[in-house]
């Protein structure tokens, strides 16, 4: 577990995705992040990671969520089905 209140910089920065795929011994780019929030996405974009982006609905208009690669309305909507979407991106 890493969070971004563990880096100097806060998100965007990717400092907290970049770390958590070391941790996790795998490259970035092979990393599907979860967020809800722009700043989140942005960092995880910046990181090299796929992003399925789950915001408030609120929120689901803003900018911010237009650079990921799935944006759905709910956790529940997160299966294998749209997991196997992203990984065919990843290749």
């Amino acid at each position: 577990m890493h969070s971004s209140d563990d880096e100097r910089a806060g998100k965007p920065d990717p400092a907290v995705y970049l770390k958590t795929a070391m941790r996790m011994g795998v490259k970035p780019e092979e990393c599907i992040a979860i967020e809800d929030s722009y700043r989140g996405v942005l960092a995880a974009h910046r990181a090299g990671m796929k992003v399925i982006a789950i915001p408030d609905k609120h929120l689901k208009g803003h900018e911010g969520f237009t650079r990921v690669n799935l944006l759905l309305n709910s956790l529940e909507e997160v299966n294998d089905e749209t997991l196997e979407m992203i990984r065919s991106e990843i290749g």
